[in-house]
């Protein structure tokens, strides 16, 4: 029974690698969970699934002894359908090797293009007139690292 048990307390641990400040309640629900742990009973009677959210995707995760998956589904319907999208994640034994598998292919699912960086010199007439030296540049806005309106002066 023990044992039975130890894939589900596992997975929890797992993820609070992934959960802010470990506080599951708040990031992470159980929906489904099935035991039934007699000897003639199917490996897939004792389960549980789990769901998070993020702001485009829902993640529904399934266990049991033997299993573990994940399923992506998209929060939101693309322009022109009426579905929302979804794809499979890395499954197989229940495993950290597998859970390891899982989050690297939410990380990935999660990621975003950035815009491409514009690097710009300070136009006096147009950002600022402290172009002392009428070289395109002032000291404010030149300066690496100084960000405005998405772009680096």
């Amino acid at each position: 029974m023990e044992q039975q048990q130890s894939f589900r307390s596992e997975l929890v641990e797992w993820f609070k690698e992934i959960v802010p400040y470990s506080k599951l309640d708040l990031y992470i629900r159980k929906v489904r969970e099935g035991l039934d742990i007699s000897p003639d009973a199917d490996n897939h009677a004792n389960f549980v699934s789990y769901i998070f959210c993020t702001e485009s995707h829902r993640y529904s995760i399934r266990a049991t002894p033997t299993y573990l998956g994940c399923i992506a589904s998209c929060t939101s319907q693309l322009p022109g359908e009426d579905w929302t999208r979804g794809c499979d994640l890395p499954d197989g034994k229940f495993s950290r090797e597998t859970w390891d598998y899982i989050k690297e292919a939410i990380v990935r699912n999660e990621m975003v293009k950035l815009a491409p960086l514009v690097v710009s010199k300070c136009v006096p007439e147009r950002c600022c007139d402290r172009d002392t030296d009428g070289d395109g540049n002032c000291p404010i806005h030149s300066a690496p690292g100084v960000y405005r309106l998405g772009k680096e002066f």
